[in-house]
């Protein structure tokens, strides 16, 4: 299983780069003998993405605007803008640019919301 951790050190000071390093080990050490979606929802201080939240970032992630995925999942574009804020605000990411590619690669890769941890 993989779990995916957007880890973005551009900006980031020593001391926050030392404890992101810090929970990465935690949770490595937290699977160890349980499987990883067990070992996850026992974690606390780190941020998941709510069901809807993740759809849309797969979504955006292949190429879909708002606009599309409002109307795929029957909601109003507001809502989904509202999510692709939170979910752009969980992963820290400084701009659109950040999110996108991160969404993309997420997109291509599989992943499974349960398996996808912000820091």
């Amino acid at each position: 299983m993989t779990l995916h951790v957007p880890f973005l050190s551009r900006k980031c000071p020593v001391d926050d780069f030392s404890l992101k390093i810090k929970k990465i080990l935690s949770i490595a050490t937290a699977s160890m003998g349980l499987p990883l979606t067990d070992s996850l929802s026992k974690l606390s201080g780190y941020r998941q993405l709510s069901d809807t939240e993740y759809q849309v970032m797969i979504l955006i992630g292949r190429g879909m605007t708002c606009q599309d995925i409002s109307r795929a999942l029957n909601r109003s574009e507001k809502t989904i803008s509202a999510h692709y804020r939170n979910v752009s605000r969980k992963m820290g990411a400084a701009n659109r640019a950040e999110f996108y590619r991160y969404a993309f690669f997420i997109s291509r890769s599989g992943g499974d919301r349960k398996n996808t941890l912000f820091l």
